[in-house]
């Protein structure tokens, strides 16, 4: 270990006195924290939880997770979790060790780093939206804090230990082991371990991987929806606030002794972008950068921390899936028959979450692929809605949502109250929620 200085030394003393002074401010600050994770772990899974539930459940062995599934929805540690329980539980249950990580990383932060930064991560909308998700995004960030926190204090068996449940966590934890390598090259040790792991699953799963993916966009639009994930600002005007914020961040850069680590963890996926060159991005594949953004954004000024922390928080408030069992119950209440038939705008996407509620449903359900079905089903998730008019149907339902995770549904029924398929009228149902 490095002999550190005597000014090094003292500072390293001062930081501690300050963590020791505010102890108790600072877990009042994770507690307030982990009650926001659990707020925005309410609600039903959306289609990326249940396919790797399904994907776990469904795989031929528990070695087949590892080797066997090759998806990009296939999160190790969590898939093992998810396997474990099996199907038909609470989602808050499969979403608790999501929601015990983020606990974590506010631990260490709560230890380690200042209390401005801890209130950023505490109140991060982004990190509580994936902190409360069944997914490894959150296990990801903890390993990926601890190992930075670890790395600063020498202590490389531990520091590799972490990285390499950090890959297993999530495969985007390569961006932050790349810029710990840059950052800590001096120590190859550290790492031996953690590359032989990132080898292994290159050669067993990710270099087969099928990415799923989603609505391709440009690449502008990516960067903005995470830039307003991460700082709280809606669409609109607010947006401009990123530009001093990013200023700030790249001050604080200059000024930190971990500036290297800083402009690796930056630049090491704008470097994969280059060379991938993927057909699908998404702001959560950015998520490892997040946290290493925030510890510099605690630079700006106590006024704009809280203005920041307002717009996150007020972001978490809102925070919704979509709600897929209220479609579920609204048609089932609504049927007459023993049968609900439905059709919509994408069978992959509405059919897998739709399916998984109705089992719950003493009704069955069956879909099939006819623009005259009894009920219609649209997905959107656009920032500005509008459902659009579909010849033949009225907009019965369209349900709540907000977030990068999932979408709101519209549900329309086919006009004719003489439809069989529907309750004769005056027979009580659910609420209608009308444009």
């Amino acid at each position: 270990m490095p002999r550190r200085s005597r000014k090094q030394r003292r500072s390293e003393r001062e930081d501690h006195r300050r963590l020791r002074d505010g102890a108790w401010l600072r877990w009042v600050v994770v507690a307030v924290g982990v009650a926001l994770r659990l707020w925005a772990a309410r609600g039903e899974l959306w289609l990326d939880e249940l396919i790797s539930l399904w994907q776990a459940v469904h795989a031929s062995s528990w070695l087949a997770i590892f080797d066997g599934i090759h998806s990009d929805n296939n999160h190790y540690l969590t898939s093992l979790w998810l396997r474990l329980l099996g199907d038909g539980h609470s989602p808050l249950l499969y979403r608790a060790p999501s929601i015990v990580a983020g606990a974590g990383t506010l631990a260490v932060v709560a230890i380690h780093e200042k209390l401005k930064v801890l209130v950023l991560f505490a109140a991060s909308f982004i990190l509580a939206q994936y902190d409360s998700e069944a997914r490894g995004y959150a296990l990801m960030v903890f390993f990926a804090v601890a190992c930075f926190e670890l790395a600063k204090q020498d202590r490389g068996a531990l520091f590799a230990i972490c990285a390499v449940a950090g890959l297993l966590a999530h495969a985007t934890f390569a961006f932050a082991l790349a810029a710990f390598a840059v950052w800590k090259w001096r120590r190859p040790a550290w790492f031996l371990a953690p590359i032989a792991v990132f080898i292994l699953c290159w050669t067993l799963d990710w270099r087969v991987m099928v990415y799923r993916g989603g609505t391709p966009e440009p690449l502008l639009d990516t960067v903005r929806r995470l830039a307003r994930a991460t700082l709280g600002t809606p669409l609109g005007p607010l947006e401009l606030l990123a530009i001093p914020a990013l200023g700030v961040a790249l001050v604080g850069l200059a000024r930190t002794r971990e500036r290297v680590f800083y402009t690796a963890i930056f630049l090491a996926p704008a470097a994969a972008l280059v060379l991938l060159q993927p057909r699908f991005v998404a702001p959560r594949y950015f998520l490892v950068c997040v946290p290493f953004f925030l510890i510099l954004l605690a630079e700006l000024p106590q006024v704009a921390i809280a203005m920041v922390v307002l717009l996150n928080v007020a972001g978490i408030a809102r925070l919704d899936r979509g709600n897929p069992k209220e479609v579920v119950q609204y048609m089932a209440a609504n049927t007459a028959g023993d049968t609900v038939t439905l059709s919509s705008d994408h069978k992959f996407r509405n059919w897998i979450v739709l399916e998984y509620y109705a089992r719950g449903e003493k009704k069955q359900f069956e879909y099939v692929d006819d623009q005259s079905a009894p009920w219609y089903v649209i997905h959107d998730f656009s920032d500005d809605p509008n459902p659009p008019a579909i010849a033949a149907y009225s907009l019965v339902l369209r349900t709540a949502w907000s977030g990068l995770s999932g979408w709101r549904f519209f549900l329309y029924r086919r006009d004719g109250s003489e439809h069989a398929s529907f309750l004769p009228e005056g027979q009580p149902s659910l609420s209608v929620d009308t444009p």
